[in-house]
C-alpha cells in the first residue's frame, strides 16, 4: 500500500483527498478519503505484467493525477476527481550505483526523474511518447572523500535540487545560477522532504486538542489525525527495494542504515549489533551504515573486511557488532567481528560451508547462548526434513521454529519486559521484533516484523541474481 495526498488548488473550497493504492499481483484498486470516511473506488486497473510499486518513492501529483512509479519504471496514474486510472508504459536503465528521485517541476513536461552518481546528476523528463529524455546534466556537489559515504538526492522542483549526505548536511543546487550552496543541517536522517506553498490563512492553537488548526477550517485538525494513522515510521522499516531497484533491505529510520540486505548482483550481508539491543542507534552514524556501503560498492567480501578494519583503527568508533558479508556469485563469505567498544580490534574470518548462527556479543557460532544452540539445532533438523525440496515454503520455515505457537518451548521467539537501558523510561517490551528467511538460487525472501502498535506484517519477495 502506498499513499498519495491531494489538496484542491482552489483555496475557497480547502478540500483535500487521500488516496491509497492497493496492489494485488497485476491488479490495482484505490481507496479514497476526503477527511470524513474511507471508501473503495469502483475503478480497477489490471496490467499485463507484474511489477511492484517503488515503496521508497513518493507519488507525484501533476495535471490532476497522482503518479506512482513501478519497479519496471512504468507509472500508474489516478485522477482523484474522475477516479480514472491508467498505466503509462516507460523504461529507464540506471546503473547499480545510481541514486534516483521521482519528482515534478513546471507545467511543461512536469514528470521528472533525477538520476545521480557521486560525480554527476542527470535530469530526465517524460515526453509525450512515454520516453525519458535527458534535459540537463550537472556536476555533483563535492563531498568529503571517505569510503563510508552515503548520500541521496532528496528534493527537486525545477528551480532547485537538494542533496543530503550522511553527516546530515543539505546541499542545494540553484539551476538558474548554476551553483551549489549549503542549505543547512538536519537533526535526524530522512529521505522524505516536501515542498510547502505559503498560505495566507491565519492559524491558532486549539487548547482542547493541542493541535494547530486553520481558524476557519476545523477539518484540518482531523487531517492531522489521519496523517498520524498512516505514518508507519518504525526503528527498522520493512524490506523494500531501493530507488534504483537493485538493493532489497529494511532501513533504520534514524540513520538510513540496515541490518540485512541483498542486491540483484549477488552481494548480501547480515549485521547484529548492540546498538539496537540497547536502543543506542546514532542519528548520523553507526555500524548500521557498514552493510549499506558494502552493497552499494564493488568490493569483494575480503576487500571490504580489510577496508573496514583499517577504518575502525583510524576512526576509533565505539561499536560492537558482528557482520557477515558475502557474494553469491563467487560463493565467498566473510565474518567481521568487533567484540569491544573500548578497542578498535577487528577479527576477520572466512565462513566455511555449513549451518551457522550470529550473535551481537559472541559473534559467529556462539556456544555461550542457549538460544543460539537451540536455533542451530532446529535449523539443522529443518534442512534434513526438507530433503531435496527446491521450493520450500518460506513462511513455514520461518514460523516453524521462530514464532509458531505450535513450536511450544522449542521456539526461539522471545517476548518479555525489562527496564529500558536509559534508566528513565521504565519497563519496556524486549524481544523478537522481526524474522527474515532467505533462500538463494531462485532467490526468495520472507519477512515478518512487528509494527509499533504490536501488529505483525508479512512480506514476500522473489527475484533472480543477475
Amino acid at each position: 500500500m502506498c499513499v498519495g495526498f491531494v489538496v484542491d488548488p482552489y483555496r475557497t473550497t480547502k478540500r483535500f483527498k487521500i488516496v491509497c493504492i492497493l496492489e494485488m499481483e497485476t491488479k490495482y484498486r484505490f481507496e479514497i478519503s476526503d477527511g470524513d470516511s474511507w471508501r473503495l473506488s469502483k475503478t480497477t486497473l489490471t496490467t499485463s505484467s507484474k511489477s511492484g510499486l517503488k515503496t521508497r518513492m513518493k507519488p507525484v501529483y501533476v495535471d490532476g493525477n497522482l503518479h506512482w512509479l513501478r519497479n519496471d519504471w512504468s507509472l500508474i496514474a489516478f485522477n482523484p476527481e474522475t477516479e480514472q486510472a491508467r498505466l503509462i508504459p516507460s523504461s529507464f536503465h540506471p546503473t547499480p550505483d545510481t541514486k534516483v528521485l521521482f519528482a515534478a517541476k513546471d507545467k511543461i513536461n512536469p514528470l521528472t526523474l533525477i538520476s545521480g552518481t557521486i560525480k554527476e546528476i542527470s535530469i530526465y523528463t517524460l515526453l509525450g511518447n512515454h520516453k525519458w529524455a535527458l534535459e540537463r546534466q550537472i556536476k555533483n556537489v563535492s563531498m568529503e572523500k571517505t569510503w563510508l559515504k552515503c548520500w541521496y538526492v532528496v528534493a527537486y522542483d525545477g528551480k532547485c535540487l537538494v542533496v543530503l549526505e550522511n553527516n546530515m548536511v543539505l546541499h542545494v543546487y540553484d539551476l538558474e545560477a548554476d551553483s551549489w550552496g549549503v542549505l543547512g543541517t538536519t537533526e535526524c536522517w530522512s529521505e522524505d522532504f516536501y515542498k510547502f506553498t505559503p498560505s495566507y490563512f491565519s492559524i491558532e492553537e486549539d487548547e482542547q486538542t493541542k493541535v494547530i488548526v486553520a481558524s476557519d477550517d476545523q477539518h484540518i485538525s482531523y487531517l492531522t489525525t489521519i496523517m498520524e494513522v498512516i505514518d508507519t515510521t518504525r526503528v527498522i522499516s520493512g524490506a523494500s527495494w531501493s530507488r534504483n531497484g537493485q538493493i532489497l533491505s529494511g532501513r533504520c529510520k534514524a540513520n538510513n542504515g540496515m541490518w540485512f540486505g541483498i542486491t540483484k548482483r549477488g552481494p548480501v550481508d547480515f549485521l547484529v549489533n548492540t546498538s539496537l539491543l540497547l536502543d543506542r542507534v546514532k542519528a548520523n552514524g553507526g555500524s548500521e551504515l557498514y552493510p549499506v556501503h558494502f552493497l552499494e560498492g564493488n568490493m569483494s567480501p575480503d576487500q571490504f573486511a580489510n577496508e573496514l578494519r583499517l577504518h575502525e583503527k583510524q576512526s576509533n568508533e565505539r561499536h560492537v557488532y558482528s557482520l557477515i558479508v558475502a557474494d553469491m556469485t563467487s560463493s565467498s563469505m566473510v565474518h567481521i567481528l568487533k567484540p569491544l567498544d573500548t578497542k578498535s580490534d577487528v577479527i576477520i574470518e572466512t565462513v566455511p560451508f555449513g549451518v551457522h548462527t550470529l550473535s551481537s556479543y559472541e559473534g559467529l557460532d556462539s556456544t555461550e547462548s542457549s538460544r543460539d544452540s537451540r536455533l542451530r539445532g532446529l535449523f539443522s533438523q529443518m534442512i534434513v526434513d526438507l530433503g531435496n525440496n527446491e521450493k520450500p515454503q518460506m513462511e513455514g520455515i520461518a514460523g516453524r521454529f521462530m514464532y509458531d505457537a505450535t513450536g511450544g518451548r522449542d521456539a526461539v521467539f522471545l517476548q518479555t519486559r525489562d527496564e529500558h537501558p536509559s534508566g528513565n523510561l521504565g519497563s519496556q517490551r524486549f524481544g523478537t521484533t522481526s524474522t527474515t528467511a532467505l533462500v538463494v538460487k531462485r532467490t526468495m525472501l520472507f519477512e515478518r516484523y512487528m509494527e509499533e502498535n504490536g501488529a505483525w506484517t508479512k512480506h514476500h519477495f522473489a527475484f533472480n541474481i543477475q
